[in-house]
């Protein structure tokens, strides 16, 4: 009988020493965001997709630790839990599961002083984050996934004032020298496609940083026909476009997930060119005809301000629509004019962009632009000074941003 009671006694004892250790390790501890802000993914690898995102300070209750990476439950939007992995560096423990040895050896009564201290010590020492004063660890700082790139296409509006107002010019004046009557307005440089690329990286919670690029550009045409009976008699021909890269570097602020603000300041490098085409006298119009042919380029600083709202497709992949207003006023245009006629004249000069109003016998005035070497001077030229081109405008553009 006493045989039987030991054997029964070291059994169960056999049996809690199994048990008690398997029921430790599942038992649930509470840690802390320490970075700014945390990555929840499927699997414990960086490269995992991502599931969700939670900022510095953020407790979470964890279920065990595989290798380098802490499984955790967190709250998913309807209410039920979602579990997943996140990396050491970026958690510390603020509730560890407490050591086995605690419980067995408390109730001993011959348990000694000098054991108790190593149980205490050990406790205190599980409780301190890992890691926390090692200088190698990088990840709270500089994150793959801080890192997103954006790509957009749309539409611009251009002012273009002074291109236009030439353009007009042009027309007007040889309406006025062939002694046609009427007018006719030509189709304004305004409305254009353009495209772009930002990459973005996250300095704080709602804080980021871009460099980026845009480029836009729009040419139209507008011609001056007058017939003789069923004959044409004559044409003139304005043709004026412009392409310009503004380079970016800009600021957003993120007050939730959709909705956010950017501000930057951007470089213009900018192109205008011309072509007229018009009759060389009033003796025969139709067949006697001079062109000029101009290609400019300049650059200047400018700003920009915009608004948009952003629609998350997945959890590395967003839909955004932006609309921006950019600044630029551009004065340093320079290039080549080239003027040919069909009397087998022809010449080239460099030089600077001028606007200048040319007055008529009548006293009207009609404004141009023109690439000149030196500022024009001779009769009939008034307020002459370097072109300045308004490329201020409005774009509304559509893209995807991909976060890393």
């Amino acid at each position: 009988m006493n045989r039987s009671f030991i054997s029964v006694i070291i059994i169960c004892l056999m049996v809690v020493t199994i048990i008690l250790p398997a029921a430790a390790q599942n038992q649930k501890f509470k840690v802390r965001v320490v970075a700014e802000q945390a990555n929840i993914r499927v699997k414990p690898d960086i490269t995992s997709e991502m599931l969700f995102q939670v900022p510095e300070g953020t407790e979470l209750e964890a279920e065990k630790k595989e290798g380098e990476w802490y499984l955790v439950l967190y709250d998913r939007s309807d209410g039920t839990k979602g579990r997943g992995y996140v990396h050491e560096s970026l958690l510390e423990v603020i509730q560890p599961e407490k050591p086995l040895t605690s419980k067995v050896t408390q109730p001993l009564k011959e348990e000694s002083k000098k054991e108790e201290k190593p149980v205490a010590t050990r406790e205190k020492t599980v409780a301190t984050p890992p890691d926390r004063k090692t200088p190698s660890v990088s990840w709270p700082v500089f994150q793959a996934s801080n890192f997103s790139l954006e790509i957009s296409a749309g539409g611009f509006y251009l002012k273009a004032l002074e291109v236009n107002q030439a353009a007009q010019g042009v027309i007007d004046y040889y309406q006025f020298y062939l002694g046609e009557n009427g007018r006719l307005t030509t189709r304004p440089l305004h409305l254009g496609f353009n495209y772009g690329a930002e990459v973005f990286y996250r300095v704080y919670r709602y804080l980021l940083v871009g460099l980026g690029f845009e480029f836009q550009q729009r040419e139209t045409t507008s011609r001056l026909e007058y017939a003789s009976g069923t004959d044409l008699a004559y044409a003139v021909l304005v043709r004026t476009g412009i392409k310009d890269l503004p380079l970016r570097l800009s600021v957003v602020y993120e007050p939730d997930e959709n909705f956010y603000v950017k501000a930057g300041i951007e470089y213009h490098l900018a192109k205008f060119n011309y072509f007229y085409s018009a009759p060389l006298s009033l003796d025969q119009p139709a067949t006697n005809l001079a062109t000029w042919q101009g290609r400019t380029s300049g650059n200047s600083l400018g700003w920009m301000e915009a608004i948009g709202y952003r629609y998350r497709l997945t959890s590395w992949l967003k839909l955004f629509l932006e609309g921006s207003y950019h600044y630029a006023r551009i004065k340093n245009f320079a290039g080549k004019n080239t003027y040919e006629n069909t009397l087998g004249v022809s010449s080239q000069e460099k030089g600077k962009l001028y606007q200048w109003d040319v007055q008529v016998n009548s006293g009207k005035t009609f404004p141009v632009i023109f690439v000149r070497e030196s500022m024009p001077v001779e009769p009939g030229v008034l307020n002459v000074r370097r072109a300045n081109l308004n490329f201020s405008g409005f774009t509304l553009c559509l893209g995807f941003r991909l976060d890393f």
